[in-house]
């Protein structure tokens, strides 16, 4: 490829060098599967599958992560805080990646040697750093986005239980997590709990949403919206989204005791699952 066509990439992605393109989705060797940068008439021919290389992702990128020896499936919990799915103890092929984005938090969450905690938010867009600020016992509401009650009960949190009121964050998309599991591996689950950030983040991910069979988010119901700048209504975001990437409604969980059932009887808060319609087609 010619030094002319070094600037930028036609996918929309910024500085490049004469040794890669930045795409801002991905990143390939010049002329190495980059199908784009081919010239008329030439062909490029992509490196083996088990090269270490960045390559094009068409949503969030990054180097394949190496996971277990003899795993076949993952388990994907965002947003877990204390009590994450657990890996099941009569399948040693199914491992559960958490991710949890308060340091404190990720570090008191039981040990599993098939449970991998990744210490991030998530969001759509760009990798970045954010400050999250901290609220309620053991950071259970902490969002990037602001409380819309000041006064919340919630709001905030005690020094003396150990947790900071704010940290610096790295936050990554859901589209780069899943972008990142091998192919061979099957993504068997995918529960968020992400106190407003559910349906940005799913909605992100776009298509590689369907490498996954079956959903479990946290939806709030009517008008309820207790972060400020972030939409995550069943009716009016869920719904219609999750029908046009082929994904259906099969249960809602009514939240009835305990904590639960103030969530969702004063918060607008509950659960839904959604399963795939059809084979993974990503």
């Amino acid at each position: 490829e010619s030094e002319s066509r070094l600037g930028s990439h036609p996918l929309g992605g910024g500085p490049a060098s004469n040794k890669s393109h930045a795409y801002g989705v991905g990143m390939a060797k010049v002329g190495e599967g980059c199908s784009p940068c081919v010239e008329p008439g030439k062909r490029s021919t992509p490196s083996p599958d088990t090269s270490p290389r960045w390559r094009f992702w068409g949503g969030g990128a990054g180097r394949l992560v190496e996971l277990p020896q003899g795993i076949k499936s993952v388990i994907i919990n965002v947003g877990c805080n204390l009590d994450p799915i657990m890996p099941p103890e009569h399948d040693n092929t199914t491992m559960v990646i958490a991710v949890e984005p308060i340091i404190e938090t990720a570090s008191r969450i039981p040990k599993h040697p098939r449970l991998w905690v990744i210490a991030a938010a998530v969001a759509p867009g760009d990798a970045h750093l954010q400050t999250m600020k901290i609220h309620n016992v053991g950071g259970a509401s902490s969002s990037l986005a602001a409380p819309k009650d000041k006064t919340a009960f919630w709001v905030g949190n005690s020094k003396a239980q150990g947790w900071p009121a704010a940290q610096i964050v790295p936050v990554i998309s859901l589209s780069m997590l899943l972008a990142a599991i091998p192919r061979n591996v099957h993504i068997r689950h995918l529960k968020t709990d992400m106190q407003g950030f559910d349906f940005a983040a799913v909605s992100g991910a776009g298509r590689l949403l369907r490498r996954v069979p079956e959903v479990l988010t946290e939806v709030y119901l009517g008008s309820a919206e207790p972060y400020e700048g972030v939409s995550n209504s069943l009716k009016r975001d869920w719904e219609p989204y999750m029908q046009s990437v082929g994904y259906k409604k099969v249960a809602r969980t009514e939240k009835r005791t305990g904590a639960e059932r103030y969530n969702w009887k004063k918060l607008g808060e509950d659960n839904v699952m959604w399963q795939r319609v059809g084979p993974d087609d990503t």
